[in-house]
């Protein structure tokens, strides 16, 4: 940049952005003309309205949504919404058949851990409990070490684990028909 030139400032109204032209011994222009200027200042006011609009509406929103709790229970945001939208007893039908089927759900849930874990304690038991060591499931030998990894393993373990039960027992029980015919 060639000495004594200075890149001219800009206008600081968003929408204009303009360069201004330097007055020696002047202050420097923030803006084009009092236009912008004005402008500018409503941007600005503008943009502080919508940032109080904002948070008055979260605070609502969540004084709203705790309300809707109190009333149908612990559903997520967009169905309090949408059982907003109901009559009040149709909404209250609405949430008590959602409550039920996510308890349900939950029981179903239960349900199966439990029969995936007495499903794979059994065939461990078969194989007299083995050492299992996959990409996802490290499981030491013996009872102990299998109902611990049972008792802290998430469903999808515990699918993996049964999986891997039911190839061990079923490549043992191949082993053993193996060597009755030899």
């Amino acid at each position: 940049m060639p000495d004594g030139f200075e890149i001219p400032p800009r206008c600081q109204n968003p929408a204009c952005n303009l360069p201004i032209p330097i007055q020696r011994g002047h202050r420097r222009r923030q803006y084009c003309d009092d236009t912008c200027k004005q402008a500018a200042y409503r941007a600005r006011r503008r943009e502080a309205e919508l940032d109080r609009y904002e948070i008055q509406q979260r605070e609502e929103l969540q004084q709203q949504i705790a309300a809707w709790r109190a009333r149908w229970g612990d559903l997520v945001p967009e169905t309090l919404q949408l059982l907003a939208t109901l009559s009040a007893g149709m909404a209250a039908r609405v949430a008590a058949a959602i409550r039920a089927e996510v308890a349900r759900a939950v029981r179903s849930q239960s349900e199966e851990r439990t029969t995936l874990v007495e499903t794979i304690l059994f065939g461990g038991e078969q194989v007299n409990h083995p050492a299992i060591l996959t990409e996802n499931v490290s499981l030491a030998p013996g009872l102990d070490a299998w109902v611990a990894f049972c008792s802290y393993a998430d469903l999808a373990e515990l699918l993996q684990l049964r999986d891997q039960v039911y190839i061990v027992c079923t490549a043992r029980a191949r082993r053993g028909a193996l060597a009755r015919h030899t």
